[in-house]
């Protein structure tokens, strides 16, 4: 993954992300640069402005199982994205759409319209590599943007005593080695391939008994996807079982 290690060197340095955070409108106006327009829609309210766009261009299918995909044609230029979603899962859908942009994946010569998030569009094996990279892209990303916010909180701990300075240290390694990543909605997980677990109130199924968001819930069942009555799957649990799969720490 050389290429993708440069383009997110690269990346980082263009947008200076070494030194601010990434937020919502951060991105944003990152997509909106290149020309994208970011639009919100809603699947419950079929009268708002982006609902009505994903008629017209004809995307309902789409919309109704993606929380966030890119869309270009020869007038338009789109990264959709669904109303309500928290600001940490936000930044992880538009960063993995940015990653599509950054990375060209949207740039071939054609006179179709291009859509990434689905393999509607054009060869499966071809949107596969794309969708591979941009996963790798996001994963890194955070990962660098994470070590680096770590760095400056070191820095700034180190201006006090010593025993200060080596819990800091000791918060570090800690949170390095416990962080998750989240996985945008574009990886898909067979449904009932294997063992998921689930709890009554939440939204999603998990791939690991241990995940952080159901460790410590009184009742926990486990079983298929699809036993499980959940939409989608924890992005955290899909992070992890990429990083299993592709071998990274």
């Amino acid at each position: 993954m050389s290429k993708i290690d440069k383009k997110v060197k690269d990346f980082i340095k263009k947008y200076n992300l070494h030194k601010e955070s990434l937020t919502r409108d951060k991105i944003m106006r990152i997509i909106e640069s290149q020309g994208f327009k970011v639009i919100l829609f809603n699947r419950r309210d079929v009268q708002s402005l982006g609902q009505q766009l994903v008629g017209v261009l004809r995307l309902r299918e789409m919309a109704a199982c993606r929380d966030a995909f890119a869309y270009v044609d020869q007038e338009h230029k789109i990264v959709f994205l669904l109303e309500g979603l928290g600001d940490e899962t936000a930044i992880t859908f538009l960063l993995h759409e940015e990653a599509h942009i950054f990375l060209k994946h949207l740039q071939e010569d054609t006179d179709e319209y291009l859509i990434r998030g689905s393999f509607i569009d054009s060869d499966k094996d071809v949107d596969a590599v794309s969708e591979t990279e941009a996963n790798c892209f996001v994963m890194q990303v955070k990962q660098y943007l994470r070590q680096s916010k770590m760095r400056r909180i070191g820095v700034r701990i180190g201006q006090y005593a010593l025993p200060v300075l080596l819990l800091a240290v000791l918060c570090f390694f800690v949170v390095q080695k416990n962080e998750n990543h989240f996985l945008p909605a574009s990886t898909s997980i067979e449904q009932g391939a294997a063992a998921c677990y689930w709890t009554d109130g939440g939204e999603v199924y998990h791939l690991y008994k241990d995940c952080t968001h159901i460790l410590h819930a009184v009742h926990i069942y486990s079983g298929s996807a699809q036993e499980s009555m959940k939409e989608r799957c924890c992005l955290d649990c899909q992070y992890r079982k990429m990083k299993e799969k592709d071998g990274f720490s």
